[in-house]
């Protein structure tokens, strides 16, 4: 029956009718002759373009505020993702009552699907970017088309400042409008829902950041989120870098459900990092059918892509391959089997309603933008194009190598005066296989170095907590289905700061060992904050284990990462149930 249901969906996507939204890229300020392709840049750098800012902001204001049956509307492309579970561009869903958006998760095909999402809202952005300036009077108007040519979206860099943009804070912002300056709402600060309450979350009628929405019902604590990503930050860098820098396949870099033989005992993956962001902003953020309402679900989306293509530059023989997706979503019944010709709906790529496939959206060329490390125009081979990738990489998220000096992290200067880095140490990992579908609802494993505070609210703020694994889990599943996914998230940092306070003396393995063997704790969290017994995850299979890193500090090499070796602690009940 469901291989009915899949069949009939691809088939009727392959014959959408016309009238269609497509998506062909933007070719405004990309360079024919060389195809250099305008930048994607930083939040915070893209501020600095003053003209190119302001009518980011003006489109992202039209955007959400147009009238939601405008299949350009903010409203409409968010629910895209996820809820309100509406057909988009005449693609029809395989159920007849779909409780499932378009978007792809625990698939092959996540980094693509996203992609052409984000190069979908970055197109639809642009246009309404256009019309702003054409409004601008004589003596200004000129620069502004300008601009508008070379605007793309921006990114979040939460691998080098996790703590919230500053821009995403602010109520107000003050704005060069076509009619002068005035103050706005900040388009970047919340979503208001048209006519009803998110029904996924019942929460109130706009976005809201680090709360209970369930239970609280309170307004953005952006403070509170803030604080939880500031406590992640180092994690998500060093767990960032070890696995662009230590996974050569796109299979296992890419997804949380991919278990074969690519993976090499190496669970990391791109998909669970991105998690964890999700989890700790919070709030709607935490809600996979109502996430893209939040203005910096698609900053922090664009920092994911940036990841991918970074990956891609430095791996380029390396995609897609044929890989079961257990999950349903809106066009395609469970169990079908995706592979790089599959349809990215609702995404098409011509006015004839033909799909965006993973080979059509491999290449950002193909779309009209890049990123400041991926410079990959002109007669450069893709040899070549590796190598500087590689290299600004290490730049940027090296946490061993000498590269980082000038590189203005302030966190990994502090580290380096820590550590030996010219010889080999230990990198203390935990590794995860569990069983997304376990509780029926996301949930989160937490790791601390001692006794959790007693409010299960603190926990993402806790100074000791070590490590944590974020399960989302979207509201359709599928009854008996066994999904497992991976994880793997490094102990080390945590481990680094018990020593610089005094609470470990050395990081060799027995005095870990032992460390660990009295402090490690676990608990598993649900998502509306209260706690569940750990034996109520099915498939479970948590090791704690090290690598051998042995650094480099050539600029065009990565680190050297020795295989998993298990660390075999006592576990006892008192701190992580067997």
């Amino acid at each position: 029956m469901y291989f009915a249901r899949t069949l009939f969906a691809i088939v009727t996507l392959l014959v959408v009718a016309s009238n269609s939204i497509a998506l062909k890229g933007i070719t405004a300020g990309v360079c024919i002759q060389s195809g250099r392709r305008p930048f994607r840049q930083d939040i915070e750098q893209f501020q600095k373009e003053r003209r190119m800012f302001t009518l980011y902001i003006l489109a992202l204001r039209e955007f959400n505020t147009a009238d939601e049956n405008d299949l350009l509307s903010g409203t409409r492309v968010a629910g895209i993702h996820g809820w309100p579970y509406k057909v988009y561009d005449n693609v029809t869903s395989y159920a007849e009552n779909p409780t499932v958006g378009y978007a792809l998760h625990q698939s092959i095909l996540f980094g693509p699907w996203h992609q052409a999402y984000l190069a979908h809202y970055e197109q639809i952005i642009f246009e309404y970017a256009q019309k702003i300036a054409s409004k601008y009077p004589d003596g200004k108007r000129t620069k502004y088309m300008l601009a508008a040519n070379f605007l793309r979206i921006p990114y979040w860099d939460w691998s080098r400042s996790p703590e919230l943009p500053e821009i995403v804070k602010r109520k107000k912002i003050d704005i060069d409008m076509p009619e002068g300056r005035r103050r706005i709402d900040n388009p970047l600060y919340t979503f208001e829902f048209k006519g009803a309450t998110d029904s996924v979350s019942e929460s109130p009628t706009q976005i809201v950041r680090a709360s209970d929405i369930v239970n609280d019902r309170c307004t953005t604590r952006d403070d509170l989120a803030n604080a939880a990503m500031t406590n992640i930050g180092k994690a998500l860098r060093e767990d960032t870098y070890r696995l662009i820098a230590s996974q050569p396949n796109f299979a296992a870099f890419s997804n949380q459900a991919y278990r074969g033989p690519l993976r090499n005992n190496n669970p990391g993956n791109m998909e669970e990092i991105h998690n964890r962001v999700h989890a700790f902003v919070a709030g709607h953020m935490n809600y996979i059918a109502a996430s893209s309402f939040d203005p910096l679900f698609f900053l922090h989306h664009a920092n994911v892509d940036r990841f991918y293509e970074i990956w891609k530059a430095i791996y380029p023989d390396s995609y897609v391959i044929d890989q079961l997706h257990q999950d349903p979503t809106f066009t395609y019944g469970p169990n079908t089997t995706e592979t790089i010709n599959t349809p990215l709906a609702p995404f098409k790529r011509d006015d004839n309603g033909n799909f965006h496939t993973a080979a059509t959206i491999r290449s950002t060329k193909n779309v009209g933008y890049s990123y400041p490390e991926i410079q990959d125009w002109g007669n450069i081979t893709s040899a070549q194009l590796s190598l500087n990738v590689k290299k600004e990489l290490n730049k940027i998220l090296n946490p061993t190598g000498t590269t980082h000096a000038g590189s203005g992290n302030r966190s990994a200067r502090k580290r380096l005066g820590k550590r030996n880095v010219l010889e080999p140490y230990n990198e203390y990992l935990i590794n995860i296989v569990v069983d997304k579908n376990s509780l029926g609802t996301s949930f989160f494993n937490r790791f601390f170095l001692g006794e959790p505070p007693a409010n299960p609210k603190d926990w993402t703020t806790a100074k000791n907590l070590a490590a944590s694994h974020a399960v989302l889990v979207q509201t359709q599943q599928v009854d008996g289905d066994v999904i497992p996914v991976v994880a793997q998230l490094s102990l080390t940092t945590a481990l680094e700061e018990a020593k610089e306070g005094g609470k470990i003396e050395n990081l060799d393995l027995e005095s870990v060992k032992d460390f660990l063997d009295e402090n490690l704790e676990w608990r598993v969290q649900k998502l509306d904050g209260n706690t569940v017994d750990p034996a109520s995850l099915v498939d479970l299979h948590i090791t704690v284990g090290y690598q051998v890193v042995t650094p480099n500090d050539d600029l065009g090499s990565f680190s050297e990462y020795g295989p998993f070796e298990t660390l075999k602690i006592n576990w006892s009940d008192g701190n992580l149930a067997r």
